[in-house]
């Protein structure tokens, strides 16, 4: 019902290019609180919005509401589409990256819970201090999950691990989605989908609205099993990297700095054939993730802050803590 009268928000916007031969994968993560979105020159939402995506009050018009005004203040746009708001966000995406969208996945925050509960869990690396619940205003949180390396979390604290803000900005939320989606990747082996098949059928059929034609699901599911053993980099535009303020998104550099970290991505060494580029999205929930190995496996960046450029996902997304451990 409230999907019907207010519409869709996507409070996590990924963007995954992956590379059809060898399944190397660039997940860019775009800012919920982007404004200004540009649109494809000569598409449906450019002719609509010629200068961007952009109204008043300006907080009402960041690319996390393109989908519920397309939908309820739009109903030209994109007529006869089933999920209208989707094609409109897709094309947003499409200015800002610089890339072609081919399909959208949304994907329902509690069927993900589900799924990873009907996978026996995730690991991954904690390497902050995070909030169960809580918020800015004085709420309490109901507990917290505490640093270290190889955590195994259920459904309900990896959806923590992925949400939990109180403390930290946005931007570092969305560095540990993505750490997220590529242990799910990683760790969604085909044994265990055959002895839990039930419970992932039932957790998948409440997480995901795609425009995927069945017709195509078979070659997506074998480029899923490419995927899961190839090289995963995530492009993060936060402030102050890859071209992006809030103030003054520089969208020129935006689309350059996705163009880079595909290239960077196709050329990290892997046991898989060199390959080249595919794009599809992945709009909202929290998808894709990385290896989360151990300290004493990982060979991590000196820390996992956010840079300008591409980043290895296992390794951004190791464990930091090791040397403070040792001293």
């Amino acid at each position: 019902d409230q999907v019907e009268e207010f519409s869709v928000r996507t409070d996590t916007i990924m963007l995954a290019s992956i590379d059809t031969e060898s399944g190397a994968t660039t997940i860019i993560q775009i800012p919920r609180n982007l404004q200004f979105t540009p649109f494809p020159e000569g598409s449906e939402m450019d002719d609509a919005f010629p200068n961007g995506f952009r109204g008043e009050p300006a907080g009402d018009w960041y690319i996390n509401s393109i989908w519920a005004h397309t939908e309820l203040g739009f109903p030209d746009l994109f007529a006869g589409s089933t999920y209208r708001g989707a094609e409109a966000l897709k094309q947003g995406v499409e200015g800002i990256t610089g890339l072609k969208v081919d399909y959208f996945a949304m994907l329902n925050i509690d069927g993900v819970q589900q799924l990873i509960d009907a996978m026996g869990g995730v690991t991954v690396n904690i390497n902050q201090r995070l909030a169960i619940g809580g918020s800015s205003e004085g709420k309490r949180p109901s507990g917290y999950l505490e640093p270290g390396p190889d955590q195994h979390l259920t459904g309900y604290n990896a959806m923590w691990y992925a949400r939990s803000r109180l403390d930290y900005s946005d931007y570092d939320r969305m560095a540990r989605q993505s750490c997220l989606v590529s242990a799910i990747i990683r760790q969604a082996n085909p044994a265990t989908m055959l002895t839990r098949y039930e419970a992932i059928a039932a957790a998948s059929s409440q997480m995901i609205v795609t425009d995927i034609p069945q017709r195509d699901l078979p070659a997506i599911v074998e480029l899923a099993l490419r995927v899961k053993d190839a090289p995963v980099t995530r492009l993060v535009y936060s402030p102050g990297k890859n071209g992006y303020s809030y103030e003054y998104p520089d969208f020129e550099a935006m689309r350059a700095a996705a163009e880079e970290a595909i290239a960077a991505t196709i050329a990290s060494p892997s046991p898989t054939a060199v390959p080249s580029v595919s794009a599809a999205a992945s709009p909202t929930g929290s998808t894709s993730a990385s290896a989360s190995p151990s300290a004493s496996s990982a060979s991590p960046s000196p820390t996992g802050d956010l840079t300008d450029g591409a980043q290895n996902v296992t390794d951004a997304c190791a464990w930091h803590g090791a040397e403070d451990d040792e001293g």
